[in-house]
């Protein structure tokens, strides 16, 4: 068994197809994704905001004060200051930031004309997160305000009269909860881009790597060398072995290469180190009993290798390898639960919220089950293929 596996593993690194499809292509496919995505994703740590007031009116400095030093010193933005406009604008021109919050000059003015201008939100054109969070905060302030003006009038306050714009000011400032951030995590956070592409990438190439050994036992059949290998004063039982252990660290080495590499590459984080371990081989077994299924139905290699393709992609759509399915939710969230793919990427979040392989048991639980009811229907009827 032993000797036929190093067989194997010797022919397929002589295979320069095979080694495109085990190694280059996933590694290939994280970087292109994780590069395409890298300005859409975010986090709080990434919303840098520039604040200008030109004319250090008493409503600029309060929306400074209690709101943005505030988000600032809880640490969801990073805040820097300008002194006019064009120094804003230019700042968001230079990326040094995401998006600017401008008090217009004339702004306490135009308040007391009864038009009172808008709070401005400059975004950077490549920025997503900071424009939108930028304008939720300024749309939330510029709320209060209002609400304080419209009522201030209905009582008949004369906002020209002095003093009248500060005591309003002074009422904001004793506003609470200006602008909230209310904590909705979930018990596991989506993966980030970069760990959910590199994890998808690593589940949807294992089903490729793997058809290679059943399918070579399909391929010396054909050709007429298994009986030779029968007819050898070898157990039979070795002949399988040998191709199961050969398909097995091939799946195995092309999970690990990727998420060694993935990690020091593009940053990816996988979680706990046992955790993704035992999900990992949990993966390449259940790809392996798939694959060797589908093999087996078919007679020729060139049929196992296209129904194993169809197979392969059909699963890894549908398990969520290209695209979050748990987002979409309903019907295709449930049914994307009948593949492997699905529990892998939900173990994973799990191990990425700071879970270890007791948090994600059910999943693993999960993948094993498809790795034994498979692969022991697909290696029962492999059994044929090296019968005398």
């Amino acid at each position: 068994a032993f000797i036929i596996t190093i067989k194997d593993l010797k022919q397929r690194a002589r295979d320069r197809s095979a080694l495109l499809m085990v190694f280059v292509i996933p590694l290939a496919l994280v970087l292109i994704f994780s590069q395409a995505l890298a300005g859409v994703t975010g986090s709080p740590s990434e919303l840098k905001f520039v604040f200008a007031d030109p004319d250090k009116s008493e409503i600029g400095t309060v929306f400074h004060d209690q709101v943005l030093k505030t988000l600032e010193a809880d640490g969801l933005i990073t805040l820097s200051l300008a002194v006019t406009e064009e120094e804003a604008s230019g700042a968001i021109a230079a990326g040094d930031a995401g998006a600017a919050i401008v008090i217009p000059s004339g702004f306490e003015e135009s308040i007391y004309s009864g038009s009172p201008d808008a709070i401005q939100v400059i975004g950077h054109a490549d920025a997503f997160l900071s424009p939108l969070v930028a304008k939720a905060i300024a749309d939330s302030f510029a709320s209060e305000l209002n609400t304080l003006i419209i009522s201030a009038a209905a009582a008949g306050v004369d906002l020209a009269d002095a003093g009248a714009l500060g005591r309003i000011a002074g009422e904001i400032a004793l506003t609470k909860g200006i602008v909230t951030i209310d904590d909705f995590s979930a018990s596991r956070k989506e993966l980030d881009a970069t760990t959910f592409y590199s994890a998808g990438m690593a589940i949807f190439f294992v089903f490729f790597s793997v058809q290679f050994g059943i399918t070579s036992l399909i391929e010396e059949r054909n050709r007429g060398t298994m009986p030779r290998l029968i007819a050898a004063p070898i157990p039979t039982w070795s002949i399988l072995a040998g191709k199961v252990l050969s398909t097995f660290v091939v799946g195995v080495m092309s999970m690990a290469v990727l998420v060694v590499a993935s990690t020091f590459i593009v940053g990816a984080e996988w979680g706990d180190l046992v955790g993704v371990t035992v999900l990992v081989l949990l993966a390449v077994l259940s790809a392996m009993g798939i694959m060797t299924l589908v093999a087996t139905v078919v007679r020729t290699a060139e049929q196992a290798g296209n129904a194993q393709a169809i197979v392969a992609v059909a699963m890894g759509m549908l398990g969520g390898t290209f695209f979050p399915v748990a987002q979409i939710g309903g019907l295709i969230e449930k049914v994307s639960l009948l593949t492997p793919h699905a529990w892998f990427m939900r173990g994973l979040s799990g191990l990425q919220s700071g879970g270890n392989l007791g948090d994600v048991w059910q999943e693993a639980a999960a993948i094993l089950i498809f790795a034994l009811v498979t692969g022991a229907i697909g290696f029962a009827r492999a059994r044929r293929l090296v019968a005398p």
